[in-house]
């Protein structure tokens, strides 16, 4: 048996907190992309929990986390240093 979805949502705050706390020593905007991708398993885990469903598998939950934290490093990066970073 697996872990809860409570448990699921305690884990994807402490991965934000971690994340947001890197991003704070850092100011890299490298970890950000990954705060977006922990809320947004939290909010999935929230929704399983209050629809009383049980969790994805821990293995989909880290995937799907991956890929999206990925997909928003690549895309909305480059963007976020052009607007941050001018060259005079």
């Amino acid at each position: 048996m697996g872990l809860s979805v409570g448990l699921w949502i305690m884990i994807w705050m402490i991965v934000l907190i971690v994340a947001v706390v890197v991003e704070v020593v850092t100011n890299a905007f490298l970890s950000i992309w990954f705060i977006v991708g922990a809320l947004v398993m939290a909010a999935v885990n929230v929704v399983f929990y209050y629809a009383g469903a049980a969790p994805l598998a821990w293995y989909v939950q880290i995937l799907i986390f991956l890929l999206l934290s990925t997909i928003f490093l690549f895309s909305f990066r480059p963007l976020v240093m052009k607007k941050v970073i001018r060259k005079p």
